[in-house]
């Protein structure tokens, strides 16, 4: 029996079973600064 490769699958059950074609999606460029929690640097509290 051959490798289980879960792109492979999902492009064929696209293609035979659900008859869908692959939509372009733009994304735009990660950057680091802008993900996660924003922390406004006045409003740290220092615990000594």
């Amino acid at each position: 029996m051959g490798k289980f490769y879960s792109e492979r699958v999902i492009r064929e059950y696209c293609d035979e079973i659900w008859k869908v074609q692959p939509v372009k999606i733009d994304l735009q460029d990660y950057v680091q600064a802008d993900a996660g929690l924003k922390v406004d640097s006045q409003k740290i509290l220092a615990f000594q």
